[in-house]
């Protein structure tokens, strides 16, 4: 068998009422083991005599086991009461009575460790302390005031009870002790007379002795009388007393029962509240419920209309784009009727030019197709458009740089007027550059161009630094 703790038990002396039957035996499962009638105990004894703080077991230096009373009307072992506040050493089998009526009678029984039939105590299930058992306690705490209260008033009538009969005893002994002694006192005062009335033959003298002894026996006979009178009154006192003893317990029963009905009667409303309260719990869940599914909704709606608003800002961009891109061929256009006019030297170098326009056009035409697409998609495209347009001006910012290389080139031989027409067109292209492909943060070309909900246009590093400061947009403040 494993080396395992020993704990002694509790067991039951007698048969054990139903309601009690669980507690037939009680295994003592811990140090400091309590038992009352407090739902905080270790074990919990739900009977009037049994104090809410009633005993505790607890174990001593010597591995003994102390038993402490706290108990209000004693707990006997052995026979011999305890007294509120003292201890006792208990020894196997010990007989331990916890209350006066001896209702919960038990043997200590300290099983061996070698016996194999001694089952190991089961934990015991810990009573929540709920805000209900609060309620019960203060219940129960009022209830047994009252009790104490009514049952200190019975032992002082019973008392009181006591003290009339003790007194009605000693009076009924000291009025026969004083009837007694008046008969002898009588009967040695006229013994003589009725000797000296033997002697004498005076019928006078024999009248008046006859008188005084019927007044004699008159004055026997009213006594006895008076005692018997005083005797049943004394009967009949001590019978109301009785009666009234027997009367007073069965009005206490009657506000036992009372009370036990109020209480049942508590709890069940205590149940009610806390059903109706759970409900209202449930009702106002279900309104946070539909709250919050109301404002997913309005979320969503509102989403929605920013997503369209998106797609009409790049929809107005893309309309942008193609009228600059208009304006481009057209600028293209002239410049060709331009060229036209150039000897044929300059109008090779002029194709070169317009090759490289052309290219530039088609980069454009192909930007404006991408974004078209791009808008069709959902905000997740809006970075790939970002990386297309960085890719398109990586290809500007080339086409420029070629364009620049063929501008010098043919700005050598070419005459001043053809120079300041070359001049314009560069101008032209530079000044479209700025006001279209140029950060107004930085004043550089766009670096990873981010468009605003304004449609304004800026590096996504310049507007990100821009928006640490402020929230609102550089060109529409």
């Amino acid at each position: 068998m494993e080396n395992s703790v020993t704990w002694p038990l509790l067991k039951s002396c007698k048969n054990m009422k139903t309601e009690f039957s669980n507690l037939c035996k009680i295994p003592i499962i811990s140090d400091g083991f309590t038992i009352g009638r407090g739902v905080w105990n270790s074990v919990v004894v739900p009977f009037i005599a049994i104090s809410r703080n009633h005993c505790k077991f607890k174990k001593g230096d010597n591995n003994e086991w102390i038993l402490e009373d706290y108990s209000t009307f004693g707990i006997k072992v052995n026979g011999e009461t305890l007294g509120k506040g003292l201890q006792k050493t208990l020894s196997n089998n010990d007989v331990i009575s916890l209350e006066p009526t001896n209702e919960f009678v038990y043997n200590f029984v300290i099983p061996s460790q070698d016996n194999d039939n001694y089952e190991t105590p089961r934990k015991r299930i810990k009573i929540e302390d709920t805000h209900s058992n609060q309620i019960i306690d203060d219940v129960k705490m009022k209830f047994e005031e009252s009790q104490t209260f009514e049952l200190k008033h019975i032992e002082e009538k019973i008392q009181n009870a006591k003290q009339m009969q003790n007194t009605s005893m000693i009076l009924k002994k000291q009025l026969q002790t004083d009837m007694n002694r008046k008969i002898h006192q009588l009967e040695s005062e006229f013994a003589l007379q009725i000797e000296n009335l033997k002697g004498e033959k005076d019928e006078e003298q024999i009248q008046k002795h006859n008188e005084t002894e019927s007044e004699l026996l008159r004055e026997n006979n009213l006594l006895k009388e008076k005692l018997t009178k005083e005797r049943e009154e004394f009967l009949l006192e001590l019978n109301k007393e009785n009666n009234s003893k027997q009367e007073m317990l069965e009005k206490l029963k009657a506000k036992l029962q009372e009370q036990e009905e109020l209480q049942l009667k508590e709890r069940q409303n205590f149940v009610n509240m806390l059903q109706k309260e759970t409900e209202q719990l449930r009702l106002a869940k279900e309104k946070e419920l539909k709250e919050l599914e109301k404002q997913r909704v309005q979320r969503e709606n509102e989403l929605k209309e920013e997503l369209n608003n998106i797609k009409k800002n790049l929809e107005s961009k893309i309309q942008q784009s193609e009228l600059e891109k208009q304006k481009t061929e057209q600028l293209l256009h002239e410049q060709m009727e331009h060229m036209k006019k150039l000897n044929d030297e300059e109008q090779i170098k002029m194709k070169d030019l317009m090759r490289v326009t052309e290219r530039e056009t088609e980069l454009a035409a192909l930007a404006a197709d991408r974004i078209q697409k791009q808008v069709e998609q959902s905000s997740a495209v809006i970075n790939t458009l970002q990386e297309q347009l960085e890719k398109v001006t990586s290809q500007l910012q080339t086409v420029e740089s070629e364009r620049n290389t063929i501008l010098e080139n043919i700005a050598a031989p070419s005459k001043a007027s053809e120079q300041s027409s070359k001049d314009m067109v560069l101008t032209e292209m530079g000044e479209l550059m700025e006001s279209e492909l140029q950060c107004s943060i930085c004043n550089e070309l766009f670096v990873e161009a981010t468009t605003l909900n304004c449609s304004h246009t800026f590096c996504k590093y310049c507007i990100s630094v821009w928006k640490k400061k402020k929230r609102d947009c550089p060109i529409c403040r």
